[in-house]
C-alpha cells in the first residue's frame, strides 16, 4: 500500500445524499481574482469561515449486511457498463475498490469521497445510463470531486467530453494552483490559503468537527461519524484510544471490530488507537487480524477471492465481493447480455451490438 494511503482510514460510513443536490451547503463562491495563483504559486485566497452551520446530516446510512453488498455490486456493475465507452471508463473491480477504501483520508484534495459513493450507489442501477448521469452529477464518475487534467467550464470539472457538473452537489468550480504540480480542477465548498499545504481548523465546542484545507480547497470534517476526534494537523481525524506505533498492526475486538493506529500527523510512525466496526463496509466486512495498521478490514466470507475476475453465466454477471459469490443478472438491470467485448479483458454487463 503507498504512502499516501498511510495518512489514515476512517470506518466505512457515508452520508447518502440521494439523486438531489446537498442541503445546508455553504455557499461556496469560484476562486475570486484576489485569490488567483502569483508567479510563486501561492493563492491570495481568504481562510475558511469556521464560525458558520456546517450542515452535515445526522443521520448516517449503513452499509452491512449482504443486502448492501448486492446494492454495491449492481451500483458498479452498472457504472461499468454504462462508462465502458467514455473517456474516463470505470471497470467493475476498481468501483468496487473504491468502495473497500471508502472513506479514507488518503491525501486527495478533499474529503467527498465517502459521500459520492454513497451517491453513486442510490443513483445506480437507473433508468438508463442517462439518468444515471443525470442523477449523479456528471459522466464523469469518481470517488473525488477533484479531477486531474481538468479545467472548469460553464461551473463544470471538464475533460474532453467528460464533466462533473459542481452546482448538482452544491458546489462551485475552482482549478487549483501550479502549486499543487498538475493542472486540477474540484467541485469546492470553499476556497483556503494555500499554504501551509495542509491543515485542519476543529470547531470550538465541538471536538469532532472542523474544517480540513488542503491545496486551496476546504472541506467540512465530522470525524465523530467514524469514531475519531478532529485533529488540527494535516490529517484531520484521529483515534481516541492510547498513544500507539503505526508499526503495530491490526488487532480484533470481534470477528467485524478492528483497532488500528491511527497517525496523528502527516507521514508520522506513531498516532492514537481508533477502532473501526468492519461490519459497516460492504466489500471488507471483517477485522483484519496481524494486517497492516493501514488496512485494518478484509473481506469476511470464504467463498472465493475477491481478486477472481468475473465471470458470465448466461446473462448473469459472477462476482466476489466481500469473500460472497454474488450475480448481478443484467438483464434486470437494463441491459442486454453478459459478455467480453473486444478489448477488454474481463466480461461485464451490455447492450447487443
Amino acid at each position: 500500500m503507498g504512502t499516501a494511503r498511510a495518512l489514515g482510514l476512517v470506518a466505512a460510513i457515508g452520508v447518502l445524499l440521494g439523486c438531489g443536490a446537498r442541503s445546508g451547503l455553504i455557499d461556496a463562491p469560484s476562486l475570486p481574482a484576489s485569490a488567483s495563483p502569483d508567479a510563486s504559486g501561492a493563492a491570495d485566497a481568504p481562510p475558511p469561515d469556521i464560525t458558520v452551520d456546517l450542515g452535515l446530516p445526522d443521520t448516517l446510512q449503513p452499509d452491512a449486511g449482504p443486502g448492501a453488498r448486492q446494492q454495491v455490486v449492481e451500483a458498479c456493475a452498472y457504472t461499468a457498463a454504462c462508462t465502458a465507452s467514455s473517456g474516463h471508463p470505470v471497470t467493475l473491480s476498481q468501483c468496487l475498490e473504491w468502495f473497500a477504501r471508502k472513506g479514507w483520508l488518503d491525501g486527495s484534495y478533499e474529503t467527498m469521497g465517502a459521500q459520492l459513493l454513497d451517491r453513486l450507489r442510490s443513483c445506480a442501477p437507473a433508468a438508463s445510463c442517462q439518468a444515471l448521469y443525470s442523477c449523479y452529477g456528471g459522466t464523469w464518475i469518481g470517488p473525488t470531486t477533484c479531477r486531474a487534467g481538468a479545467s472548469c467550464e460553464k461551473g463544470r470539472v471538464q475533460s474532453g467530453a467528460e464533466h462533473l457538473d459542481c452546482a448538482v452537489l452544491g458546489r462551485s468550480c475552482v482549478e487549483l494552483p501550479p502549486v499543487t504540480a498538475g493542472e486540477r480542477a474540484c467541485c469546492a465548498l470553499k476556497t483556503c490559503p494555500t499554504e501551509p499545504a495542509a491543515s485542519t481548523t476543529c470547531l470550538a465546542g465541538d471536538p469532532t468537527r472542523g474544517v480540513h484545507c488542503k491545496a486551496g480547497i476546504a472541506e467540512e470534517i465530522d470525524c465523530g461519524a467514524w469514531g475519531m476526534v478532529c485533529n488540527p494537523s494535516a490529517l484531520p481525524c484521529k483515534g481516541t484510544g492510547a498513544w500507539c506505533m503505526t508499526k503495530s498492526g491490526t488487532s480484533c475486538g470481534s470477528f467485524t471490530v478492528a483497532q488500528f493506529c491511527m497517525p496523528s500527523y502527516g507521514g508520522g510512525d506513531h498516532g492514537y488507537n481508533a477502532t473501526v466496526d468492519c461490519s459497516q463496509n460492504p466489500v471488507h466486512g471483517k477485522c483484519n487480524g496481524g494486517g497492516s495498521t493501514f488496512e485494518p478490514c478484509a473481506p469476511a466470507g470464504n467463498e472465493c477471492w475477491t481478486d477472481l475476475a468475473a465471470e458470465c453465466q448466461g446473462t448473469r454477471l459472477m462476482v466476489c465481493v466481500d469473500g460472497y459469490k454474488l450475480a448481478v443478472d443484467c438483464e434486470a438491470i437494463g441491459f442486454d447480455l453478459c459478455g467480453t467485448p473486444p478489448p477488454d479483458s474481463t466480461p461485464r454487463c451490455m447492450y447487443a451490438l
